[in-house]
């Protein structure tokens, strides 16, 4: 299949990430294997993520990748970060309208210390994404920052996104408490 090929022709793609491996699941494990793939108008695929459906809830399907050796899988490392970048974009804009940067959050850093990506739907080059964000799990050195990434024009919902970010003194090079001032901004 066209998949299979894409997978091949990538330099860091893996044995995992092929349609055989995933039907093997199938057979094995009576589980759906599904790939999500990022594709521009020609068909042409970019990036994509082999899943595995592990049950349904009101129409919705819960997936996860079936091997920890078989992670999104992109043509150019570009495409393969593209998600990863543009909700660090959105992060830095957020931070922006408080007039706090990544590294000076009321005199201290950030630093993201996890991130989780669920893809939702295919995307296409030249989409225009709508991406919200929210702030929760707050924690004393810490929260989570939630993100939903929807093409503007179709409403559609690519992808939801959850990062960690924790308030660091880089010149201490320690963890520290969540600033005030961020705080305040955040109504807390």
């Amino acid at each position: 299949p066209t998949w299979d090929k894409f997978v091949l022709n990538q330099q860091e793609s893996t044995f995992y990430q092929l349609s055989c491996w995933g039907t093997s699941i199938e057979d094995a494990y009576h589980l759906k294997f599904h790939i999500v793939a990022a594709k521009d108008q020609d068909g042409t695929i970019h990036a994509g993520l082999p899943l595995i459906v592990m049950g349904r809830s009101k129409n919705k399907a819960f997936c996860v990748p079936y091997a920890s050796w078989a992670g999104p899988c992109g043509a150019t490392p570009d495409t393969r970060d593209k998600i990863l970048s543009f909700i660090h974009e959105a992060r830095v804009r957020f931070l922006k309208q408080f007039n706090f940067t990544e590294l000076d959050v009321d005199g201290v850093g950030t630093i993201m210390v996890h991130a989780t990506i669920i893809y939702k739907a295919e995307g296409f080059h030249g989409d225009i994404l709508k991406i919200a964000v929210a702030l929760g799990n707050f924690h004393k050195l810490g929260c989570d920052f939630f993100y939903k990434l929807t093409n503007r024009e179709t409403g559609k919902e690519v992808a939801r996104a959850k990062t960690g970010l924790i308030f660091f003194d880089y010149e201490k090079q320690k963890m520290v408490l969540m600033p005030e001032k961020f705080k305040e901004n955040c109504n807390l």
